[in-house]
């Protein structure tokens, strides 16, 4: 597996001096002028405050409740990398790392090909005959959240999937439903910090082909069809292309959406919005999760609502498990990180790549979405990792919306294992490619209707029982032997008989024991419960035979 679960509570790790990295930004570059600070207790941002240092412009809370803030700094008077190593001092300090800036993720200048060529590859029609998305069985409306620059809310194939607030009151100065946000009817812009879900300049001219290939209307004889033909969108405006926005603007983004999901579950219902997935189509370059402590640890924390999220590498065809890039080396069980395939089934030459830290690649070149509104055909033709993450994004809200209610229900009380069996329907289900095979963990390329149909042999408790054949001296399962998995817990129970068999070993997919049961006691004739510790991640259960017959179930380990 490229990524461990890590069970952190939300942020709290890496002490001391966080990000020591720099890099010389070129002309046209933002330039780093604040700093991100988490304190240890409520008392921090008081002490931090009698320091009384000069070089300190202003301090603003970026997430509150965590105790986050952002430190505007004085460049005149101090370097950036001085005030990181002086904050890093202060005892009532946990963590502190610079405020990176963001960067939509650029688009290669390449022709048109045909319309919608990326459904037909992903098995969106065999999909759509099994869901097309909108609300789960147990009937929450699913919403996916996309960070961007804001969409073109008022596009004839959008304006009735985009997502509102209706707890809140617009425009009257309150916050109605009592989230923390005043008037945020349309979602948000923590730019602005208003609900206009539009680039101020551009409008959403990246963001409103990313919401069409999530959830244009399907089946409106118009336009093109989203993955979702039905499904809410809440756009939350990052500041990627105004080149106001920085890392904080990250965390606010992806916070938002977090404290809807958290009222959604806490009011039964009644408050917030089911966020199942985040779309990031946007990043930062030369950077590595030791230089992003806060920004790496929250995808963990919006796991732990059942908040699935994909993003993409930057568009340099470049091997990211070597070349730093954010997030896509966040090392996170809860995010997908997609690269851009063209038609001829490659990973395109304009995309990232890595074994360990790019998991799948999806449609990503010449793929055609809605436009912003200036384009008076009101749909483009667009190119980079931008356009295929999108399309995880938008599996992840369609799995939900196929899901039986066992797994709904799963969802509620075990939101961040739900999560790992999604991750796992979807990465298992790739279209397999031989050009595929050193570029991406999965070694293959989305198909949605494999990912539905694995989340079905999870419904009917099939999923994880086929043996796996490449592991080295496999054989086929005997029907005397059949492995039965509790997803909601890390016990595995085989069934069988016992008295015929020499030992049990379990091994990691490289090939390391972890486990060696080389006795069974009489009441373990015919079945044998196994309880370990191990990380989760995909293992191989190998059992040996008193006449040497081998036999080996694949095991995936969900806690």
């Amino acid at each position: 597996m490229r990524k461990l679960h890590l069970y952190i509570p939300l942020i709290i790790f890496c002490l001391g001096l966080q990000d020591v990295s720099s890099k010389s930004p070129s002309p046209n570059e933002k330039i780093i002028h604040s700093l991100l600070v988490q304190f240890k207790d409520q008392d921090g941002l008081a002490a931090l405050k009698k320091e009384n240092y000069v070089w300190i412009k202003n301090i603003e809370a970026t997430i509150e409740p965590y105790l986050i803030y952002k430190i505007d700094l004085n460049l005149d008077l101090i370097d950036v990398q001085k005030a990181l190593y002086n904050i890093s001092l202060l005892p009532y300090i946990h963590v502190v790392q610079t405020n990176k800036p963001l960067y939509k993720r650029q688009i290669p200048n390449d022709s048109l090909f045909s319309l919608q060529w990326n459904m037909d590859y992903i098995k969106a029609e065999l999909a759509w005959d099994i869901s097309t998305g909108g609300v789960n069985s147990l009937g929450d409306t699913i919403v996916v959240a996309i960070i961007d620059d804001g969409i073109t809310a008022e596009h004839p194939d959008l304006s009735a999937n985009v997502w509102v607030n209706d707890e809140e009151i617009p425009n009257d100065g309150i916050d109605n439903d009592s989230n923390g946000y005043i008037d945020d009817y349309k979602g948000w812009n923590t730019v602005l910090n208003n609900d206009q879900i539009f680039d101020p300049t551009e409008k959403g001219a990246h963001g409103t082909p990313i919401a069409g290939i999530i959830g244009a209307v399907g089946n409106n004889s118009i336009g093109v069809a989203g993955l979702n033909w039905n499904v809410k969108l809440m756009v939350i405006v990052g500041g990627i292309n105004t080149g106001q926005g920085f890392e904080d603007n990250a965390l606010k983004s992806y916070f938002y959406a977090l404290n809807h999901k958290k009222n959604y579950i806490q009011s039964n219902g009644i408050k917030g919005a089911y966020v199942v997935s985040t779309n990031s189509s946007w990043g930062v370059s030369n950077f590595a999760p030791e230089d992003a402590p806060l920004w790496c640890a929250f995808y963990d924390s919006l796991g732990k609502y059942g908040i699935l999220n994909a993003s993409a590498p930057d568009n340099k065809y470049l091997n990211y498990d070597i070349v730093r890039d954010l997030p896509t080396q966040c090392p996170s069980s809860q995010l997908i990180v997609v690269a851009s395939s063209n038609a001829s089934d490659n990973v395109h030459g304009s995309s990232g790549y890595g074994k360990k830290n790019v998991d799948l690649s999806a449609p990503g070149h010449n793929v055609r979405s809605t436009a912003f509104v200036i384009d008076p055909t009101l749909y483009g033709v667009f190119n980079g990792t931008s356009y295929a993450t999108p399309h995880v994004t938008a599996t992840i809200a369609l799995l939900h919306a196929a899901a039986c209610d066992s797994f709904n229900y799963f969802a509620r009380s075990n939101p961040d294992s739900a999560n790992l069996i999604l991750r796992y329907c979807i990465l298992s289900g790739v279209d397999t490619l031989q050009s595929h095979k050193e570029l991406v963990a999965s070694e293959g390329r989305l198909n949605v209707h494999k990912a539905l149909l694995n989340l079905q042999r999870w419904c009917n408790g099939t999923l994880f029982e086929e043996p796996d054949t490449s592991f080295p001296n496999s054989i086929d399962k005997p029907k005397s032997f059949n492995l039965i998995q509790n997803p909601s817990s890390n016990t595995v129970a085989i069934k069988g008989d016992f008295e015929n068999v020499e030992n049990l070993k379990i091994y990691t997919t490289q090939g390391k024991q972890v486990l060696d049961i080389i006795s069974f006691t009489p009441d373990t004739k015919y079945t044998v419960f196994i309880h370990t510790n191990l990380s989760p991640g995909v293992y191989f259960i190998q059992i040996e035979t008193k006449n040497r017959e081998t036999i080996t179930f694949k095991w995936i380990n969900l806690n």
